[in-house]
């Protein structure tokens, strides 16, 4: 039990930090989150590397091992090298954390802790947060981040503040709008459309799994009231965010942007695929190649912002369908738990990877080991 805690504070640390994933120290190698997953590391030491594996672990292995088989064709061999390092260091996290048994209270614990990377991340950009075009993000040269991952950051509060809403109690539920105010004007401030549209999907996969009352009258109507809330929580927030913002968020603006060039640079990624031979379309290019795979065949040397299109390019349809499992296998896991909580911040970070390229990006990761947490129910 005492070696048990000790893990459990060491995840908290790690969780409570990860907006310091994107925080980089001169005299440091890597980001400073890489030094704080040390503490896990340490945690298993002192239980002299105890090991339970889980189905996940599993399929996040042969996902790894997919990756080394592309190591042997890449385009791209420090790309993929890379790749699988970090692919490694998080399987070792996904190893340490997951070989101990947690208490309800200690999975309690870690989901707020979950909810306070939230809170810090929002801090840290009100604080160090520098304004762009009216934008408000995280661009110096010791912090930054994309503001579409940004908002993938807000996910955990978010997704938690609604649940607040759907209580009983008046002060959570002051507490709970008061909570969503913040994330909201961050969303709105960045002027993050995917990283709307993931706020959005998630609160709305939360809404329609969850039933805390078996009253389906008394039930809906609480959904319904969380929706009003929710309006007009954002029509407080819009007198503050500069028009030029604001227009972003128009339907207009999102035709008229094409994705942002998004939908052309997937075009491409189907066309490669199209004339690809069969080993490359089962097997792909080499895992994080995606740059030189477009500038290969003629196009700009750019990123496809969308995680499955480029696994598909990077390492075909073998490397797709492991993933695509261990997707499916973490959100029929976290139904059949009710924990609606995490199904719901799995289904937001699915949808901003929709319009991005979630392969090493900590929030992602941080809610997978959360599920790996629990081993009570698996498929």
């Amino acid at each position: 039990m005492k070696q048990m805690k000790k893990m459990t504070y060491a995840i908290q640390l790690y969780y409570i930090s990860l907006i310091f994933g994107v925080l980089t120290i001169p005299f440091l190698s890597g980001s400073l989150l890489k030094y704080v997953a040390l503490f896990i590391i340490a945690a298993w030491a002192l239980s002299r590397f105890r090991l339970k594996i889980s189905k996940f672990d599993i399929l996040f292995l042969l996902y790894i091992l997919c990756m080394v088989f592309t190591l042997f064709y890449t385009l791209d061999f420090d790309a993929t090298k890379q790749r699988i390092i970090s692919n490694i260091q998080f399987f070792i996290l996904l190893l340490a954390t997951g070989s101990y048994s947690y208490s309800e209270n200690e999975i309690e614990y870690l989901t707020k802790s979950l909810v306070w990377a939230s809170r810090i991340t929002a801090i840290v950009l009100l604080i160090a947060g520098a304004s762009s075009s009216g934008r408000m993000l995280l661009s110096s040269d010791m912090l930054k981040e994309d503001p579409n991952y940004l908002n993938g950051y807000f996910l955990f509060g978010t997704v938690y503040a609604i649940k607040g809403l759907m209580s009983l109690g008046i002060r959570k539920k002051i507490l709970s709008i008061a909570e969503l105010l913040l994330y909201i004007y961050c969303c709105l401030s960045s002027g993050s459309r995917g990283g709307m549209f993931c706020l959005i999907f998630a609160s709305s996969v939360y809404l329609i799994v969850s039933n805390d009352n078996k009253n389906f009258l008394k039930n809906n109507l609480k959904k319904f009231m969380v929706i009003l809330l929710a309006i007009l929580v954002v029509i407080m927030i819009i007198p503050f965010i500069p028009e030029d913002v604001l227009s972003r968020f128009t339907f207009t603006a999102i035709i008229e942007s094409n994705g942002t060039h998004r939908y052309e640079f997937w075009g491409w990624a189907v066309s490669i695929f199209k004339e690809s031979n069969i080993f490359h379309q089962l097997f792909g290019y080499g895992a994080g190649a995606i740059r030189s795979i477009f500038s290969m065949n003629g196009y700009l040397s750019v990123v496809a912002h969308n995680l499955y299109v480029e696994q598909l390019l990077e390492g075909g349809v073998v490397l797709s369908i492991i993933y695509i499992s261990m997707m499916f296998y973490l959100l029929i896991v976290s139904y059949k738990r009710k924990d609606y909580m995490s199904l719901s911040i799995i289904c937001g970070f699915i949808m901003l990877s929709l319009s991005t390229s979630l392969y090493a990006f900590k929030p992602f990761w941080a809610i997978m080991m959360f599920v790996n947490l629990r081993r009570k129910i698996e498929i």
